[in-house]
């Protein structure tokens, strides 16, 4: 592959990454304003404590597997399936810990009614990991574009299933 060729796509996938980050930035903006009118204080504030808490297990279950299969110089199947198989583990760990511990996270934020969304949510977790791998391999590959219409098709698809009617 020519310097070339190396160097427009790079800066075709720095567009549509720009493009997307700002789209997903203004749909979160969105989302956050709508449910802050529609919900009342105590369930937006529940969704946010479920929405930190979550983002870090989140975080912490990635452990930069994601990352690494980005930055690695030759990439083969045993790499991604090592990356996937320990991902899959800490998204386990993660959520595991986030289920056990819900009782204690509940009573930290003051309201035991989060407990079973702490569990619910704690499962999520290694599907999260799963599609990060995913979108590392297509950022991987400089395929932005495919990555930001599959960002927002599924944000829209989120947005039309959770948004309460």
């Amino acid at each position: 592959m020519s310097s070339d060729s190396v160097s427009s796509r790079s800066a075709i996938a720095l567009l549509w990454g720009t493009g997307g980050a700002i789209g997903k930035i203004a749909g979160q903006l969105v989302v956050q304003i709508t449910l802050a009118r529609i919900l009342d204080p105590v369930a937006f504030g529940q969704y946010a404590a479920v929405l930190t808490v979550v983002g870090l297990g989140y975080i912490l279950a990635d452990a930069g597997f994601g990352s690494a299969l980005v930055q690695k110089e030759k990439l083969d199947s045993t790499d991604v399936s090592l990356a996937l198989g320990w991902s899959l583990v800490f998204a386990g760990i993660v959520a595991f810990l986030m289920i056990a511990l819900a009782p204690v996270l509940a009573h930290q934020f003051g309201d035991a009614s989060l407990e079973p969304l702490f569990i619910v949510c704690a499962i999520l977790i290694p599907f999260q990991i799963i599609l990060n791998l995913s979108s590392s391999l297509l950022r991987r590959d400089l395929h932005m574009r495919g990555l930001q219409i599959i960002q927002v098709i599924s944000y829209t698809f989120f947005l039309a299933v959770s948004l309460p009617r």
